[in-house]
């Protein structure tokens, strides 16, 4: 008797996601990708005699839907995650900017330049001069003794017993002209396109893509900023839905000449 080979597939391959106007972003290493089908019916008893029997089983509703999960943390992957945007901060020289803050906490830090244009405050100050009492008789702080200065972050911690601790303190710096990457959440919903290209190590006999031309993508679970045995990795969600021109997924094999 003859039987038709098995073909054994161990998964692997590449996600790619295409937001409609930039082509199709490679997302990153994905560790895990699930599609999904849930199935509804309509039932139909027949319930003249004896037993009510089902005559009928038909099929009203297919939801497919999905799964997955990258630890490849990079900025577009997180404003997915944050439904936001991701961007780059160009920041101008500055001169002489002033903060003042009210009776300094021993061991707490205080963010230099936050305002409502740029809430997490500036980035890679200079020239810091710090003064205790500024309303009354001003006293210069010193580094090292009176606070700590994270200049890169634009941080200054108060030391307790320092000439800050527990009095009002001013903090005259500049600004450098930098840039860096931020990305800022939202209510953007993330829609496109979801391509899986194959690369099965078992199963390579019959290596299938899968297209899915109409998805939204939404976080679903923990992202975990720190842990003591893991990667950072961020889950996701997809909805699945045809469009008036395209089915739901497509799973293409690989070209061959007959």
């Amino acid at each position: 008797m003859a039987i038709q080979k098995q073909n054994y597939v161990l998964g692997r391959g590449r996600l790619y996601f295409d937001d409609g106007e930039h082509g199709e972003r490679y997302i990153g290493n994905t560790p895990e990708f699930n599609l999904s089908t849930a199935t509804e019916f309509l039932e139909h008893f027949n319930s003249d005699e004896g037993l009510r029997n089902r005559d009928r089983n038909i099929v009203t509703q297919i939801n497919y839907s999905g799964s997955f999960t990258t630890d490849h943390i990079g900025p577009e992957n997180l404003a997915m995650l944050f439904m936001g945007e991701a961007t780059t901060l160009t920041q101008t020289s500055l001169t002489g900017e002033t903060d003042t803050f009210t009776a300094g906490v021993a061991y707490n830090w205080y963010q230099l330049g936050t305002d409502a244009a740029n809430p997490a405050g500036k980035r890679q100050v200079s020239n810091v001069s710090v003064s205790a009492d500024p309303s009354g008789t001003p006293v210069s702080a010193t580094e090292g003794t009176d606070y700590e200065l994270d200049a890169e972050r634009g941080r200054l911690q108060v030391l307790e017993g320092g000439a800050l601790d527990g009095v009002d303190f001013e903090v005259t710096y500049d600004v450098d002209a930098t840039s860096r990457s931020v990305v800022v959440s939202g209510a953007r919903q993330v829609t496109g396109k979801l391509r899986f290209v194959s690369a099965n190590p078992e199963g390579a006999g019959d290596q299938r893509d899968y297209f899915m031309p109409n998805v939204t993508l939404s976080a679903n679970g923990d992202f975990a900023l720190k842990a003591e045995s893991d990667w950072q990795a961020i889950p996701f969600s997809l909805e699945i839905a045809k469009t008036e021109s395209a089915e739901a997924i497509y799973a293409d094999g690989l070209p061959y000449t007959p």
